[in-house]
């Protein structure tokens, strides 16, 4: 007997199936199975991962990193920092506009500002005279540009005076803008290899006109203008190769660098520091430059974090609280007072513990109990509160971070690798206000 074909009844009519018809229910029977099944999940999708909220402050203007991986910036922007597409100063948050994607770090230089892209790119905006800006010109920009010549993926990026930094997933380093060695400026407005480091680098910094790395060992190579002893190389001569800093004392797992000074934390939390004293940046009870590491004085507790202003520094503690010390001209230590420290001082009136900090030129940033804080120097509206008011203790700026849901795709930085994320659904995170850790 031969076989029959099957009989498909459909509404009253009875039909022989058609080929494209039973081609059309394979295929529909394949993305069902394919759905239930979990066809399609990439093999390098890894957990979600949420954008920390950062707040980065620096010269006289402050940026934040929403966890939407928006940026707001205000202050100072002659030059076109805040990066609005204005040249106008702002006393309130504004939003940075055409990044091309969201940020999942933000450094800040003397006068221009710098983010990375989830996706391992790199946008700049800001003064562009020495080429800081790394898009192949030396003109100013007011919005973000995209940086040109990247070799690779990016996992970090810093921000000097005039050069800027950012370093490979492979440990290189890349760098643009103007370095001063032996006296003399070398420029390049393209980012070109760093020579000579010593090994891989983790982590990187930028000063006025001088640069550090972390390295994988907790080594530190430094490099540029040693004028004020910077390099804690035990001399003022300038380098234009990395050389590796001696007498650190221990083994370094964070870096910050101020005008002409560094600052080292080491995994014992404690901190050194070297380079320009004359207000007390160096905490170690004096007010003379050191040329090689000296260690930070009184303390009071065991530092997680460190953050350097141009002529002050700060240390976060493991109890949330935060330690001052340097220039207080414009009440940048946030104690309450005017008067330079060479020793820490505790920073009073903050909402609650701190988990963030970073400083300016002479103001400083902390976030604490949902609430970042900021003080000091307030001239260009650079502490964010809709004011002009300086003030020495911290006020909170007037930023709202609530978001409910986030869909960020492409690359975060997490202990310093990239790591590819998917769509992210995050809780509701609010700061009621908020207001800023960064060559050739």
């Amino acid at each position: 007997m031969s076989k029959q074909p099957t009989i498909i009844i459909t509404g009253n009519r009875i039909k022989k199936p058609t080929f494209i018809g039973i081609l059309g229910r394979l295929l529909l029977f394949g993305i069902l199975i394919c759905f239930y099944a979990g066809c399609g999940k990439s093999e390098d999708s890894t957990a979600s991962i949420s954008v920390t909220p950062t707040v980065v402050a620096k010269n006289d203007h402050t940026l934040a990193l929403l966890p939407d991986g928006s940026v707001k910036a205000w202050g100072s922007n002659q030059l076109g920092q805040l990066g609005n597409g204005t040249t106008t100063n702002s006393t309130i948050p504004v939003t940075v506009t055409g990044l091309g994607g969201p940020a999942v770090a933000l450094a800040s230089g003397e006068f221009h500002s710098i983010a990375l892209l989830a996706d391992g790119t790199v946008k700049t905006w800001g003064y562009n005279t020495f080429g800081q800006l790394g898009n192949g010109n030396n003109t100013s920009s007011n919005i973000p540009v995209a940086v040109t010549g990247l070799t690779g993926k990016v996992t970090a990026i810093a921000a000097g005076g005039l050069h800027s930094m950012a370093l490979m997933e492979d440990g290189s380093i890349m760098a643009w803008g103007t370095a001063i060695s032996n006296g003399t400026p070398h420029s390049s407005n393209v980012p070109v290899h760093v020579a000579g480091l010593s090994g891989k680098a983790v982590a990187i910094s930028a000063g006025f006109v001088h640069s550090v790395a972390l390295m994988s060992d907790g080594s530190i190579n430094t490099w540029g203008a040693n004028y004020a002893g910077q390099l804690g190389n035990n001399s003022t001569i300038d380098s234009s190769t990395p050389i590796t800093v001696a007498g650190l004392g221990g083994t370094a797992t964070k870096i910050a660098t101020g005008y002409c000074h560094t600052v080292a934390l080491l995994s014992d939390g404690t901190i050194r520091t070297w380079g320009y004293n004359g207000q007390g940046a160096l905490g170690n009870g004096t007010y003379l430059d050191s040329y090689v590491p000296v260690s930070v004085a009184g303390l009071g507790g065991a530092a997680t974090a460190i953050a350097a202003g141009d002529f002050h520094s700060m240390a976060l503690l493991s109890d949330g609280t935060v330690r001052t010390w340097g220039n207080n001209a414009s009440g940048q230590l946030g104690n309450g007072a005017t008067i330079n420290s060479s020793l820490p001082v505790t920073v009073s009136g903050l909402a609650g513990p701190a988990t963030t900090i970073s400083a300016g030129w002479s103001h400083s940033a902390a976030i604490s109990d949902s609430t970042v804080n900021i003080w000091g120097d307030n001239s260009y509206g650079q502490l964010g509160d809709g004011t002009s008011i300086s003030s020495l203790v911290p006020v909170k700026a007037l930023i709202d971070l609530i978001q409910s849901e986030t869909k960020v795709a492409g690359y975060v930085m997490s202990g310093g690798q990239s790591v590819k994320m998917q769509a992210v659904k995050k809780q509701s995170l609010h700061l009621d206000f908020a207001a800023t850790t960064s060559h050739l």
